[in-house]
């Protein structure tokens, strides 16, 4: 998986692109610790890039969650297509974490 991100002042989005699955875990700290010196703010996981996403992926997302919580941050999943769509819905992610389309 790849990312970049984006802040604006007020919140920070990040594009994720690739395959999110237990191989990037690594990668996905990284964005982890940014959400812990970025509390109060909303932050935007957009997942359009996004290919694929395996249950270790999900998991990842609820520690992402978690850690929005304990950082007072909005967490929110933006325009997820395909496969990851289907993972998100089949899974009930959509209950979980606010997903915009």
């Amino acid at each position: 998986m790849q990312y970049r991100a984006k802040d604006d002042g007020n919140g920070k989005e990040v594009f994720l692109s690739g395959s999110f699955k237990f191989t990037d875990n690594d990668v996905f700290r990284e964005i982890i610790k940014d959400m812990e010196d970025f509390a109060g703010h909303d932050y935007i996981l957009d997942l359009d890039g996004l290919e694929y996403i395996d249950s270790a992926g999900l998991g990842m997302l609820l520690i992402a969650r978690e850690m929005a919580e304990k950082n007072s941050l909005q967490l929110r999943l933006r325009r997820p297509q395909g496969q990851v769509q289907q993972m998100l819905q089949v899974t009930k992610f959509i209950d979980l974490i606010p997903c915009e389309a």
